[in-house]
This record gives structure tokens, sequence and C-alpha cells, in this order.
């Protein structure tokens, strides 16, 4: 089987090392990646809360070239870090097909975070139709290797939340953190 919903206590108290390895946080505008995962992009747009097909067998791809064989998924979305062990969680084969992956049960719904069992690299999904990707230099590379899309990433994140800021939809005072944190050097033009 290629995607087993983890529901041991034990288990989950077992990934949530391998989360931590990975992510400072699980707020998709904020500082989401622990410092020693240096190489980030930022993936827009996706069809948020699941990555499409493209980018799924790029993640199992990069991933097995780093040496992982599966990987993790937990759901996040404005949840403490404290609520963990009460969350949905998945093991993922990296030979799933799209089909088995966006038909778990349950269903995936909520801002989720796909990560290794290595620690070397993660993705946090937004409900804002976007992604941030970390890891080290060959899973980022494989990804852009291997998902053509990661070129509009930036430059589609910008339309959106240009066209958001115009017509006085959402709060921006998180993007410079963000962008600061992505190591992205652009500034947001705000109307």
């Amino acid at each position: 089987m290629s995607i087993v919903q983890i529901t041991s206590i034990a288990e989950k108290s077992s990934i949530k090392i391998l989360y931590d390895k990975v992510f400072n946080s699980n707020d998709p505008m904020g500082e989401i990646f622990q410092e020693d995962v240096s190489y980030r992009l930022l993936i827009c747009p996706i069809p948020s809360p699941l990555l499409d097909e493209e980018l799924l067998q790029a993640v199992a791809y990069a991933a097995k070239l780093v040496g992982d064989e599966y990987f993790y998924l937990s759901e996040v979305e404005g949840k403490s870090i404290q609520s963990f062990h009460d969350e949905n969680h998945w093991k993922i084969h990296v030979d799933v097909t799209y089909e088995e992956y966006t038909g778990t049960t349950p269903p995936i719904l909520f801002e989720n975070a796909i990560y290794s069992p290595s620690g070397l690299w993660g993705i946090l999904v937004a409900h804002s139709d976007f992604a941030v990707l970390g890891g080290n230099e060959i899973f980022v590379n494989a990804i852009k290797e291997k998902y053509s899309n990661w070129v509009y990433g930036l430059d589609m994140f910008l339309k959106k939340w240009e066209f958001n800021a115009k017509h006085n939809i959402g709060d921006f005072r998180w993007m410079p953190t963000f962008f600061r944190h992505l190591k992205i050097t652009h500034h947001f033009k705000q109307p």
C-alpha cells in the first residue's frame, strides 16, 4: 500500500521529531523552516490543499534522489504544534499514484506539511494556493529539474497578492518577514 494513515500516538511522537527537524512553524506566511533548511522555493499556484500531479511526481523523484523511500504528510492548519498528535498524518511511499494521494481516507482538507523521514526537506501547503518548499541543494535542484512551473512561482504569487492589496483583501504586514525568510529580494508593491 502506497499511503497509510498514522494513528498510533507512538508513531505520531516519532514523526513529530522529524517534523521539527525541518519546520520552525506551521504558519505558511511566517518563518517556516529551520535555519539549516537552506534552499527555499515559493510554488504558486497549486490546487490547495493538495499538490498538483506534476509537483507530486517531482517531490517523489527528488525524495528518491536524496535516499528517501517515503515521506510524511501532516495536517497542520491553524493548530498549535502542541496539538500535533490530534491531527491526521499519513506515511506515503514515493511510488504513490496521484489517485491514491488525492483519495486518502479521511481526505486531506487542511493546510499540510509534507516532509522527509531524513529531515532533509519539507513543503508547507497553504490554503492560499501556494506552497513553500525547502531542503538541501540536491532536493531543491531536483524539484527545479522536474517541476517546470517553479519558475512562475514568485510572479504568480505577487500577482495574486497585489490584486488582493488593490482590492483591500487581506493584511500584508507579514510579507517582508516572509520574503526575507525565503531569501527573496523583492519588494511587494502595495497600492
